[in-house]
């Protein structure tokens, strides 16, 4: 038998299987999450039959559960699968679905590596292994938890969250769907918004401390809170955005750079 741990989303009880060290939930669990009405688990399998060639093996599974009519056959998701299937439901809960699986689903697991064939020391990275990276990735693990699980270099880890890593001719052709390589996009977005904040507090920090730079650390918290709101800002910002940000306190340098060239 299953074992089994009460969870609860959205006012939604859910009963969560626990089986080869993975978290899943059934067709029809999925399905209430999600926000379905009437024959939840039919309509999680239509739209899991819709995309069935983006599913592993590991996405999806099949369990023997009891019923008031004996025992039956149930089809149940993955972490990875359950957030597969909220990237292609068309409700108005996904998005939080998928959020809540990211964090009760995929990162308390403990996941298996997928261990690459040994070579005379050679280290093989496979297409599936690069997929589990970058799930592992979206669910919030940072580069060195994702090396020490899976036991390879933080800089194999490094290299293919950011597409680098140079594959081998034999290794096929990319297991991510474009909802993957969507999701990691945004993922480096948010990591790198943290990044600038941490950075532009620490700085902060630092000229606050000093009184001769008083007014220099005033002007920079102001830059920093409109930078906080876009996460790629300081790679799009312009000069004369700058000039306008520092205006009053700060006269228009650049501008008169600019006209005096």
């Amino acid at each position: 038998m299953a074992n089994t741990l009460p969870a609860e989303f959205l006012g939604t009880h859910l009963d969560i299987i626990e089986r080869d060290g993975q978290r899943w939930l059934t067709a029809e669990q999925v399905g209430l999450a999600l926000g379905y009405q009437g024959r939840a688990s039919d309509k999680v399998r239509t739209l899991y039959r819709r995309h069935k060639e983006e599913f592993l093996d590991s996405d999806k599974g099949d369990i023997n559960l009891m019923s008031p009519g004996g025992e039956q056959s149930s089809i149940i998701f993955s972490a990875s699968g359950c957030i597969l299937l909220s990237f292609f439901a068309n409700t108005s809960r996904a998005a939080q679905f998928r959020a809540w699986a990211k964090e009760t689903l995929a990162a308390q697991l403990n996941p298996a590596p997928i261990a690459p064939a040994p070579r005379k020391g050679w280290f093989v990275m496979t297409r599936a292994l690069e997929r589990q990276v970058l799930e592992m990735f979206c669910a919030g693990w940072k580069i060195a938890q994702i090396a020490k699980t899976l036991k390879i270099s933080s800089s194999i880890v490094s290299q293919t969250v950011h597409g680098k890593y140079q594959f081998s001719p034999g290794a096929g052709t990319s297991l991510c769907t474009p909802e993957l390589i969507e999701a990691v996009a945004r993922q480096h977005l948010v990591r790198e918004r943290e990044r600038l904040m941490e950075a532009h507090a620490r700085l902060a920090g630092r000229l606050r401390s000093t009184a001769n730079n008083a007014a220099l650390a005033h002007t920079l918290d102001r830059v920093g809170i409109a930078l906080q709101g876009t996460p790629a800002a300081v790679a799009l910002i312009k000069e004369d955005d700058l000039a306008e940000l520092l205006a009053p306190e700060v006269p228009n340098i650049f501008r008169s750079r600019r006209d005096a060239q």
